[in-house]
């Protein structure tokens, strides 16, 4: 998977199989995770959502997922979504 292009709330993505698809990222969530206050959600804030890149193969965005360690630490995790996550997109 390669990100092509990336306009807020879109992303255009190159598939691994050569195909080229545009991502509406608000719909997905949406149909993914309805739930207002999912952390999933910080995505798309306009600085956030533009930050996203694929590694391993997977949509990434750093920083989404807070963690809170054993001592009251809190740690900040990526949220990652491969290639087939994306094309199982609930109709």
């Amino acid at each position: 998977m390669e990100i092509l292009s990336i306009n807020h709330p879109n992303i255009k993505l190159k598939l691994s199989n050569g195909e080229v698809m545009t991502l509406d990222f608000a719909d997905f969530l949406n149909k993914t995770v309805p739930e207002p206050s999912n952390p999933y959600r910080a995505i798309l804030e306009t600085e956030k959502f533009k930050s996203a890149y694929v590694k391993d193969g997977k949509l990434v965005w750093d920083g989404v997922l807070e963690l809170q360690m054993c001592g009251g630490d809190t740690m900040w995790m990526p949220a990652e979504f491969t290639e087939r996550e994306v094309l199982r997109l609930p109709v």
